[in-house]
């Protein structure tokens, strides 16, 4: 407000828009049924596949704040000394995702 008198009061409004970010508060967990395995020592081990494992990872949004477009990138260590196969995945399940 102002004591003086303005001949064009209509322009002195000006309407902004702040995007509002919040951070996420994702927790990341994995649950794995073999917890440990032990890789020989080349020529010793039988070209055999090991044992079977799975491991499940969750990703949780405990914030109050909805999140969207998380991706969840996941590097397996799949080759060994000279490229030799040390793990393979053979099935990859995804649920309450899109």
């Amino acid at each position: 407000s102002s004591d003086s008198t303005e001949a064009t009061p209509q322009d002195n409004i000006a309407q902004l828009s702040v995007p509002i970010r919040y951070e996420p508060n994702l927790f990341l967990s994995s649950d794995s049924n073999l917890q440990r395995y032990e890789l020989r020592p080349l020529g010793t081990f039988s070209r055999s596949s090991g044992p079977e494992f799975s491991t499940t990872v969750k990703v949780q949004n405990l914030g109050c704040y909805p999140t969207q477009n998380v991706t969840l990138h996941m590097a397996l260590p799949a080759l060994g000394h000279r490229r030799a196969t040390i793990l393979s995945v053979t099935h990859v399940l995804a649920e309450n995702v899109s």
